[in-house]
Protein backbone atom coordinates (compact mmCIF):
# COMPACT_ATOMS: atom_id res chain seq x y z
CA UNK A 1 0.00 0.00 0.00
CA UNK A 2 0.84 3.66 -0.29
CA UNK A 3 1.08 4.03 3.30
CA UNK A 4 3.30 1.51 3.69
CA UNK A 5 5.61 2.73 1.46
CA UNK A 6 5.45 5.66 3.38
CA UNK A 7 6.70 4.26 6.14
CA UNK A 8 9.85 3.10 5.13
CA UNK A 9 13.27 3.20 5.90
CA UNK A 10 14.60 6.27 4.04
CA UNK A 11 18.24 8.42 3.93
CA UNK A 12 18.39 11.71 2.78
CA UNK A 13 21.41 12.70 0.88
CA UNK A 14 23.28 15.79 -0.54
CA UNK A 15 26.36 16.50 -2.66
CA UNK A 16 27.63 19.51 -3.69
CA UNK A 17 30.17 20.85 -5.41
CA UNK A 18 30.27 24.74 -3.08
CA UNK A 19 32.98 26.25 -6.00
CA UNK A 20 35.90 27.33 -3.82
CA UNK A 21 36.09 31.12 -4.59
CA UNK A 22 32.34 31.31 -4.17
CA UNK A 23 31.73 34.05 -1.34
CA UNK A 24 27.96 34.97 -2.95
CA UNK A 25 26.40 31.40 -2.31
CA UNK A 26 27.05 31.01 1.20
CA UNK A 27 23.41 31.79 2.46
CA UNK A 28 21.81 29.77 -1.06
CA UNK A 29 23.60 26.72 -0.32
CA UNK A 30 22.47 26.60 3.04
CA UNK A 31 19.19 27.42 2.39
CA UNK A 32 18.99 24.33 0.04
CA UNK A 33 20.09 22.23 2.79
CA UNK A 34 17.98 23.59 5.56
CA UNK A 35 15.27 22.64 2.91
CA UNK A 36 16.27 19.50 2.05
CA UNK A 37 16.98 18.54 6.00
CA UNK A 38 19.50 16.03 4.39
CA UNK A 39 21.01 12.97 6.81
CA UNK A 40 24.67 12.81 5.17
CA UNK A 41 25.90 15.44 2.83
CA UNK A 42 29.58 15.75 0.61
CA UNK A 43 31.05 18.80 -0.36
CA UNK A 44 33.84 19.10 -2.67
CA UNK A 45 35.71 22.18 -2.83
CA UNK A 46 35.47 22.90 0.89
CA UNK A 47 37.80 26.25 1.63
CA UNK A 48 38.25 27.38 4.86
CA UNK A 49 35.68 29.89 4.38
CA UNK A 50 32.82 27.33 3.76
CA UNK A 51 33.82 25.40 6.20
CA UNK A 52 33.32 28.46 8.64
CA UNK A 53 30.03 28.96 7.95
CA UNK A 54 28.51 25.61 7.19
CA UNK A 55 29.87 24.47 10.54
CA UNK A 56 28.27 27.32 12.26
CA UNK A 57 24.72 26.88 10.10
CA UNK A 58 24.54 23.10 10.38
CA UNK A 59 24.44 22.60 13.89
CA UNK A 60 22.36 19.23 13.02
CA UNK A 61 25.00 17.59 11.65
CA UNK A 62 27.48 17.69 14.32
CA UNK A 63 29.45 14.86 12.90
CA UNK A 64 32.03 15.28 9.83
CA UNK A 65 35.35 14.49 8.18
CA UNK A 66 37.06 17.31 6.74
CA UNK A 67 39.87 18.63 4.76
CA UNK A 68 39.14 22.44 4.16
CA UNK A 69 41.62 23.32 1.23
CA UNK A 70 41.96 26.85 -0.80
CA UNK A 71 42.50 24.58 -4.30
CA UNK A 72 39.77 22.92 -5.79
CA UNK A 73 40.21 19.39 -3.80
CA UNK A 74 39.31 20.66 -0.04
CA UNK A 75 36.32 18.31 1.08
CA UNK A 76 34.28 17.59 3.88
CA UNK A 77 31.28 14.55 4.99
CA UNK A 78 28.32 15.80 7.43
CA UNK A 79 26.45 13.74 8.86
CA UNK A 80 22.81 13.90 11.09
CA UNK A 81 24.32 10.40 12.85
CA UNK A 82 27.55 9.38 14.28
CA UNK A 83 30.73 7.51 12.51
CA UNK A 84 31.75 4.52 13.46
CA UNK A 85 34.57 5.15 11.84
CA UNK A 86 35.58 7.67 9.12
CA UNK A 87 38.62 9.10 7.43
CA UNK A 88 39.80 10.80 4.40
CA UNK A 89 41.48 8.17 1.92
CA UNK A 90 43.43 8.75 -1.47
CA UNK A 91 41.44 9.18 -4.10
CA UNK A 92 43.89 7.68 -6.90
CA UNK A 93 46.12 10.32 -5.77
CA UNK A 94 47.52 12.21 -2.49
CA UNK A 95 45.67 15.43 -3.62
CA UNK A 96 42.28 14.32 -4.12
CA UNK A 97 40.88 13.10 -1.09
CA UNK A 98 37.51 10.97 -0.93
CA UNK A 99 35.53 10.71 1.90
CA UNK A 100 35.06 7.29 3.50
CA UNK A 101 32.75 6.35 7.02
CA UNK A 102 30.64 3.75 7.85
CA UNK A 103 27.37 5.71 8.86
CA UNK A 104 25.13 4.52 12.62
CA UNK A 105 21.96 5.02 11.07
CA UNK A 106 19.01 4.64 12.85
CA UNK A 107 18.53 1.52 10.05
CA UNK A 108 22.18 -0.09 10.94
CA UNK A 109 25.53 0.91 9.32
CA UNK A 110 25.87 2.25 6.26
CA UNK A 111 29.05 2.60 4.02
CA UNK A 112 29.44 6.10 2.75
CA UNK A 113 32.37 7.12 0.24
CA UNK A 114 32.49 11.08 -1.08
CA UNK A 115 34.00 11.18 -4.17
CA UNK A 116 35.56 14.65 -6.00
CA UNK A 117 37.75 12.86 -9.46
CA UNK A 118 39.78 15.40 -11.17
CA UNK A 119 38.15 16.99 -13.89
CA UNK A 120 39.46 15.55 -17.58
CA UNK A 121 39.71 19.09 -18.54
CA UNK A 122 39.70 17.59 -22.61
CA UNK A 123 43.56 16.43 -22.34
CA UNK A 124 45.40 13.19 -22.49
CA UNK A 125 46.65 13.33 -18.66
CA UNK A 126 43.60 15.27 -17.20
CA UNK A 127 41.22 12.15 -18.78
CA UNK A 128 43.73 9.51 -17.32
CA UNK A 129 43.81 10.85 -13.81
CA UNK A 130 40.06 11.38 -13.53
CA UNK A 131 39.86 7.83 -14.94
CA UNK A 132 42.70 6.66 -12.30
CA UNK A 133 40.27 8.20 -9.31
CA UNK A 134 37.30 6.45 -10.62
CA UNK A 135 39.28 3.42 -10.68
CA UNK A 136 40.19 3.57 -7.09
CA UNK A 137 36.50 3.42 -6.08
CA UNK A 138 35.87 -0.35 -6.12
CA UNK A 139 38.85 -0.84 -3.10
CA UNK A 140 37.73 2.16 -1.25
CA UNK A 141 34.57 0.23 -0.52
CA UNK A 142 36.12 -3.02 0.54
CA UNK A 143 35.20 -3.85 4.86
CA UNK A 144 32.45 -1.32 4.39
CA UNK A 145 29.23 -2.82 5.37
CA UNK A 146 27.13 -4.25 2.42
CA UNK A 147 24.66 -1.09 2.09
CA UNK A 148 26.66 1.63 0.65
CA UNK A 149 26.44 4.92 -0.81
CA UNK A 150 28.41 6.39 -3.11
CA UNK A 151 27.95 10.47 -3.98
CA UNK A 152 30.12 13.57 -4.64
CA UNK A 153 31.42 15.01 -8.45
CA UNK A 154 32.54 12.13 -10.79
CA UNK A 155 33.47 14.95 -13.21
CA UNK A 156 31.82 11.83 -15.66
CA UNK A 157 28.57 11.54 -17.18
CA UNK A 158 26.75 8.14 -16.65
CA UNK A 159 27.39 7.15 -20.13
CA UNK A 160 31.29 7.58 -19.76
CA UNK A 161 32.93 4.70 -20.12
CA UNK A 162 35.34 5.00 -17.42
CA UNK A 163 32.29 5.61 -14.70
CA UNK A 164 30.97 2.86 -16.36
CA UNK A 165 33.15 0.40 -15.37
CA UNK A 166 33.56 2.08 -12.05
CA UNK A 167 30.00 1.28 -11.23
CA UNK A 168 30.36 -2.70 -12.69
CA UNK A 169 33.41 -3.16 -10.65
CA UNK A 170 32.00 -1.56 -7.34
CA UNK A 171 28.84 -3.30 -7.75
CA UNK A 172 26.73 -0.06 -7.86
CA UNK A 173 23.30 0.76 -9.08
CA UNK A 174 22.22 3.18 -11.70
CA UNK A 175 21.05 5.56 -8.72
CA UNK A 176 19.91 9.13 -9.42
CA UNK A 177 21.28 8.33 -12.80
CA UNK A 178 18.05 7.03 -13.97
CA UNK A 179 16.74 10.38 -14.22
CA UNK A 180 18.08 13.35 -16.21
CA UNK A 181 19.70 15.50 -13.77
CA UNK A 182 22.64 18.13 -15.69
CA UNK A 183 24.32 19.24 -12.79
CA UNK A 184 27.43 21.24 -14.27
CA UNK A 185 27.71 23.55 -15.60
CA UNK A 186 25.45 26.80 -14.09
CA UNK A 187 24.53 29.07 -14.88
CA UNK A 188 23.76 27.78 -17.90
CA UNK A 189 20.44 26.45 -19.24
CA UNK A 190 19.33 23.13 -18.28
CA UNK A 191 19.45 22.02 -22.29
CA UNK A 192 23.52 22.95 -22.22
CA UNK A 193 24.44 21.19 -18.66
CA UNK A 194 25.08 17.62 -18.60
CA UNK A 195 25.16 15.03 -15.48
CA UNK A 196 28.30 14.51 -13.56
CA UNK A 197 27.09 15.06 -10.09
CA UNK A 198 25.68 10.96 -8.42
CA UNK A 199 24.25 9.33 -5.76
CA UNK A 200 24.93 5.61 -6.35
CA UNK A 201 23.98 2.30 -3.61
CA UNK A 202 24.64 -1.04 -3.39
CA UNK A 203 23.03 -3.69 -1.29
CA UNK A 204 19.90 -3.48 -0.60
CA UNK A 205 19.57 0.37 -0.91
CA UNK A 206 17.74 1.77 -3.79
CA UNK A 207 17.83 5.80 -4.77
CA UNK A 208 13.63 6.55 -4.79
CA UNK A 209 13.98 9.96 -5.18
CA UNK A 210 16.79 12.32 -7.06
CA UNK A 211 16.46 15.99 -7.67
CA UNK A 212 18.40 19.38 -8.62
CA UNK A 213 18.19 21.69 -5.58
CA UNK A 214 17.85 26.03 -6.40
CA UNK A 215 21.28 27.68 -7.54
CA UNK A 216 24.23 27.93 -4.68
CA UNK A 217 26.21 30.43 -7.66
CA UNK A 218 28.06 27.17 -7.79
CA UNK A 219 29.19 26.33 -11.80
CA UNK A 220 27.45 22.42 -10.08
CA UNK A 221 23.87 22.33 -9.19
CA UNK A 222 23.23 20.39 -5.51
CA UNK A 223 22.11 16.87 -5.76
CA UNK A 224 19.84 16.02 -3.75
CA UNK A 225 18.84 12.06 -3.05
CA UNK A 226 16.39 10.11 -1.15
CA UNK A 227 17.73 6.44 -0.98
CA UNK A 228 14.79 3.49 0.88
CA UNK A 229 16.73 1.19 3.16
CA UNK A 230 15.08 -2.68 2.48
CA UNK A 231 13.54 -3.99 -0.05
Amino acid sequence: SPHGVENRAKIRVAALNLLKNNAQGLEDALEVLRAASPDVVWFAEYTPAWQEVLRAGLPEMPFRIERPDVSSFGAALYSRYPFRTAAMVSGGDHWIPFGRAVVETPHGPVGVLGVHAPPPQLNALGVAERDLSLATVAARLTDLPRRRIVLGDFNATPWNHAFRAMRRDAGLSLGSTRWWLPTWPDPQPALLRIPIDHVLVSGDLRVIEARLGATIQSDHRPLLATIQVGE
